[in-house]
């Protein structure tokens, strides 16, 4: 089998290269080696099954410009739940600098607690208008 011989840059598989490298080292210099990068997993809230196929692949479309950037970059990417939207799930991505897995991990669970302390504290303080309320 004859050795794989690079394309030249002219080529739809070498601009593709190009652009992925390009965009592996801006994401890579935006992070540096303890940043992070929080962003939607998704376009907004979960689709409904019955989206019209012209509205649905525009939403993959949109997707997948989220959801590409720590692939190409070769770099950690978690998704969590993080809110809802008229009772559809809405989720975040965290980014991180390459060998940050772990890291990642460790804020996620942070966020998660913190999300649900604050869900708490609402929560309290709704209770209390309503009972402040019923005197």
């Amino acid at each position: 089998m004859a050795p794989h011989t690079p394309q030249p840059p002219n080529t739809h598989s070498g601009m593709w290269h190009m652009h992925a490298c390009r965009l592996s080292a801006h994401v890579r210099g935006l992070l540096g080696d303890d940043g992070v990068l929080m962003l939607p997993t998704a376009p907004g809230p979960a689709v409904l099954c019955n989206l019209p196929t012209a509205e649905l692949e525009d939403w993959r479309t949109r997707l997948i410009s989220l959801t590409c950037i720590a692939g190409i970059a070769g770099l950690p990417q978690l998704s969590m739940p993080l809110a809802a939207v008229d009772g559809l799930p809405v989720g975040l991505s965290l980014i991180g600098p390459a060998g940050s897995d772990e890291e990642l991990l460790a804020l996620a669970v942070q966020l998660d607690q913190a999300v649900a302390a604050a869900a708490a504290e609402e929560a309290a303080a709704a209770g209390s208008d309503v009972s402040s309320a019923a005197q």
